[in-house]
């Protein structure tokens, strides 16, 4: 009777040792995974300010446009281009009561790898027709 109880308490004691391990590694696994969630979290934080900057710098390229050119020439000119691999296109949309009142609003659509932000500026009166 003696030794059938001990080769019991050795099968607890591996079974009591896998449960504990597998409660370890759930756990580290969790963990884990919370914390490449954070890592992205604060990579994307870097991303978006990347991207509002650069829509700011398409509201500014869009400006010195219907102010100095002439936004229908804009294409003609080039685009200030982003050392830190953003992007933007800048978009107009008429006035909605005749032409010869210049535009109503742009828009400014920046991107930094997967993170996208946008500006929209609104025309008020004549002002959008600066010569």
């Amino acid at each position: 009777m003696n030794h059938s109880l001990r080769s019991r308490e050795g099968q607890v004691m591996l079974l009591s040792m896998l449960v504990l391990g597998g409660i370890l590694l759930g756990a580290s696994t969790l963990a884990g995974l919370l914390m490449l969630y954070q890592i992205r979290q604060t990579s994307n934080a870097s991303l978006s300010a990347q991207a509002i900057f650069a829509a700011d710098t398409g509201i500014e390229w869009g400006l010195y446009c219907v102010v100095k050119i002439k936004p229908l020439d804009c294409a003609s000119v080039p685009k200030p281009v982003m050392t830190n691999g953003t992007s933007f296109d800048v978009a107009f949309s008429p006035a909605t009561s005749t032409p010869q009142d210049g535009y109503e609003s742009m828009r400014s659509v920046a991107a930094s790898a997967r993170t996208s932000r946008a500006f929209q500026l609104f025309f008020e009166g004549a002002t959008s027709t600066l010569p």
